[in-house]
C-alpha cells in the first residue's frame, strides 16, 4: 500500500509534467525519505527542487543521485504551522536567487513530521514575501501572530501586540499597565519554547510586547503612548493605531493580532506594510 506522502510526491510529479505551469517545487522533509519519493517519479530535469530540512547538509548524497536542479535551504524549527512559514521560505530563496518573481512554485508540506506530507499547494511568487527579508526576530513575531490568530479562551478570539526594534525609545513612550509579569523571565522571542506562556499573557492581558533586535522581551503589557499622525485604514481599533503611531515615532517594527477579523498586520514608519491572514496567506499589500 502506497503512503500519502509518496503517493502526493508522485501527484507533484505529474502536475509538473502535465501542466508545465510549474517553475520549482519546494519540499519540507527532516529525514529525505519523501524527497526521495519525490526524485523517483521527478522526469522533468529543468523544474527547480528547493528542499527546505532544518539539516540540509545530511540530504547532499541522495541531491548527487540525481541530474536535477536541486537547491537545499536550512529552515530551523518547521514542524508546526507549516503553511504559515512558506513565505518565510520563498523570502530566503529570493534573496538566494533560487526563485524569481512570477514563478509558480508547487510546495509539499504538511502539519505533522517534516516528512509526514499532507498539503500539495501552488504558491505564484509575488515578492511581497520579502517582508521576512526584515530578520530573524520579525519573522518570529510574525509566525507567532499567525498561531495566535488561530486561537481562543473562552471562546474568543486573541488580540495581541509585537514592537520591535529600537526598544529604548519605545520604553520612554510607553507605560507598564501593571506589573509585568515576564519581569523574571530571560526570554527571547526567537526560541518557541517561550511561546506558550506568551499567548497566555496574551489571552489575559492587555498591552503591548516590547522586544529589542536581538529577539530578547524587554517588557511585555505596555500601553504605546506615541503621539503621531498615522495612515491608516478607518475601522481599525485602538491597538492598531498605537502600533502604527508607535512606529511612526520610532525606528521600530510593529506586529498586530486582531481581535475582529483575525488579521495579523505588519506596520513600518506609521502605516502598514504587510497583512496575512491566519492561514498564512501573504499579503494584501506592501509598501516599503
Amino acid at each position: 500500500m502506497v503512503e500519502i506522502p509518496e503517493a502526493l510526491a508522485e501527484a507533484a510529479a505529474l502536475v509538473v509534467s502535465r501542466t508545465k505551469q510549474i517553475d520549482a517545487i519546494l519540499l519540507h522533509t527532516g529525514s529525505g525519505k519523501n524527497f526521495a519519493w519525490l526524485l523517483n517519479h521527478l522526469k522533468d530535469p529543468h523544474v527547480k527542487v528547493i528542499v527546505a530540512s532544518d539539516d540540509p547538509k545530511r540530504l547532499s548524497n541522495i541531491v548527487s543521485t540525481k541530474n536535477l536542479h536541486v537547491r537545499l535551504v536550512s529552515v530551523k524549527h518547521w514542524h508546526k504551522g507549516q503553511l504559515s512559514r512558506i513565505p518565510q521560505v520563498i523570502a530566503k530563496c529570493l534573496d538566494k536567487g533560487y526563485l524569481r518573481v512570477g514563478e509558480n512554485v508547487l510546495c509539499l508540506v504538511g502539519n505533522g513530521v517534516p516528512d509526514a506530507t499532507d498539503v500539495l499547494k501552488v504558491w505564484r511568487v509575488t515578492g511581497e514575501e520579502k517582508v521576512f527579508e526584515w530578520g530573524e526576530t520579525t519573522s518570529s513575531a510574525v509566525t507567532l501572530a499567525v498561531e495566535l490568530a488561530s486561537a481562543e479562551v473562552e471562546g474568543k478570539p486573541v488580540g495581541a501586540a509585537f514592537i520591535i526594534g529600537d526598544w529604548k525609545r519605545v520604553l520612554r513612550y510607553s507605560h507598564p499597565l501593571l506589573p509585568d509579569p515576564l519581569s523574571a523571565y530571560n526570554m527571547n522571542l526567537k526560541n518557541r519554547e517561550g511561546w506558550e506562556i506568551i499567548k497566555k499573557i496574551a489571552a489575559n492581558f492587555d498591552g503591548a510586547f516590547v522586544v529589542a533586535e536581538d529577539g530578547t522581551i524587554k517588557a511585555s503589557c505596555r500601553r504605546l503612548d506615541a503621539n503621531r499622525r498615522v495612515d491608516i485604514p478607518k475601522g481599525l481599533g485602538t491597538r492598531h493605531h498605537a502600533v502604527a503611531a508607535m512606529t511612526a515615532a520610532t525606528s521600530a517594527t510593529g506586529v498586530t493580532v486582531s481581535q475582529e477579523d483575525r488579521m495579523v498586520r505588519v506596520f513600518r514608519g506609521g502605516k502598514i506594510v504587510a497583512k496575512l491572514d491566519p492561514r498564512g496567506t501573504i499579503l494584501e499589500h506592501v509598501d516599503v
